[in-house]
């Protein structure tokens, strides 16, 4: 296990960088589906439900 380790330098900053883009792509998506939401309501895209299941889907994600 040390040999691979090793092999890849600062491999710990490398999976903390990714948590955290991963962790900021989120935050950014539900801001952007946060400020279209009225919208694409008002286009008729979707409803209050499908709304919130997007959310909920956003929440599952962290």
């Amino acid at each position: 296990m040390q040999a691979v380790v090793s092999k890849i330098k600062h491999l710990r900053w490398y999976i903390c960088a990714l948590l955290f883009l991963r962790r900021r792509s989120t935050i950014s998506f539900r801001q952007v589906i946060a400020t279209l939401k009225p919208v694409l309501q008002k286009e008729g895209i979707w409803d209050d439900i499908g709304y919130s299941w997007v959310v909920s889907s956003f929440r599952r994600m962290r």
